[in-house]
């Protein structure tokens, strides 16, 4: 009689594998863009059988600049009816995670970014039939999180001529920052031959000058390199990277130097950046305070200032306060120390006179090193 039932058992158990292993899966991952690790579990399960049976889901990330993981991850168990199952996030949660490099530990939201970087994807669909654990079907898929936008390049303006030999160059960081968890650049600066496209003369040509910039959006080319040449088409552009692995490249701008370039003497006020009643793409840096140069027109004795963040999106009123003038120029000292201003981030400072005029610039704010 138990001889009888152990060969049931046998085959019952027989069965539910038979009907196991012939769940098939196929992922649904974007395959490049901005991803939110939600977006990782979008998928369709196949149980062919007339059985049901339970599953559950195993993620492993990859590197695919090592091939080591960075992230696992385990679904809650479901059970799959025969047919098709469209399955999200929703399905398979709640999902627990665990992280397994730095670059992934700083936001550990499940719903959170995946940080840029090129990653492998592998996922096994798991079945317990008894004490008995089994793989039912595996897939790996090449997931690259990318930024929205590359570095944009702001100053010098493209196919501008400059009366400076020694110029700053200044561009906007890749959005959304959300996906860096240690954003860097490199700076590259070519001579364009006659005849040359930018591009060719960046992927071709010896660099003038090329550096590492390390998180800061902007970089003075040096007194100390070689004073750049009259006439020449100079091509320069930015690569943004995310714990050294590349991420993306701006576009490429040119410039050249003006002939007889003056050789600016030292004169009270030198420093100041010229508030302008106009628009303009010029981004000046600066740390600790900020030094503007405004021409008062009226009989005004007082005006009023504003500071707003104007990069990533957001545009808002931070820090509002007001200044005494006179007529003629001014130079204004306003002290941002002990602001709320964010490190390293764009904003706009406003002037605003009895004749409704608004005179501004544009920085990039750089939080002194204590």
């Amino acid at each position: 009689m138990l001889k009888k039932y152990a060969v049931i058992a046998t085959c019952l158990l027989l069965l539910l594998q038979a009907n196991a292993q012939q769940v098939s899966m196929t992922t649904q991952v974007p395959p490049a863009g901005v991803m939110l690790k939600s977006q990782l579990w979008n998928m369709v399960l196949v149980n062919p059988g007339n059985s049901p049976v339970t599953v559950y889901i195993g993620l492993s990330l990859l590197s695919t600049a090592d091939n080591r993981p960075v992230l696992t991850a385990t679904t809650k168990r479901i059970t799959l009816m025969k047919g098709a199952r469209q399955l999200t996030n929703t399905d398979l949660g709640p999902v627990s995670y665990t992280y397994l490099s730095p670059a992934l530990s700083n936001d550990m939201d499940p719903n959170g970014m995946l940080p840029a970087g090129n990653y492998m994807a592998c996922f096994t669909v798991y079945a317990q039939v008894y004490e008995t654990v089994q793989t039912l079907a595996e897939e790996c898929v090449p997931v690259e999180v990318q930024p929205l936008n590359p570095p944009q390049l702001n100053t010098p303006a493209d196919e501008s001529v400059l009366d400076m030999a020694y110029p700053q160059f200044t561009w906007l960081p890749p959005v959304p920052l959300q996906l860096f968890s240690n954003l860097q650049y490199d700076f590259l600066l070519v001579a364009a031959m006659p005849g040359q496209s930018p591009y060719q003369a960046i992927q071709q040509n010896i660099p003038v000058y090329n550096t590492h910039t390390g998180n800061v959006p902007y970089i003075n080319y040096p007194s100390s390199n070689i004073t750049l040449d009259t006439g020449v088409n100079y091509a320069w552009c930015v690569v943004a990277r995310n714990n050294n692995e590349f991420i993306a490249q701006s576009e490429v701008w040119t410039f050249k130097i003006q002939h007889q370039v003056a050789v600016k003497k030292t004169v009270t006020g030198a420093g100041y950046i010229r508030l302008k009643n106009y628009a303009d793409a010029a981004i000046a840096a600066c740390s600790g305070k900020l030094s503007v140069l405004y021409e008062n027109e009226n009989k005004d004795s007082l005006v009023q200032y504003s500071i707003r963040l104007i990069d990533a999106g957001f545009n808002g009123d931070v820090i509002n306060g007001s200044a005494a003038v006179a007529m003629g120029e001014n130079y204004l000292d306003i002290d941002l120390g002990g602001r709320t201003l964010e490190d390293k981030r764009v904003y706009l400072f406003e002037i605003h006179n009895s004749r409704k005029e608004t005179w501004s610039t544009r920085f990039i704010y750089t939080r002194p090193k204590e």
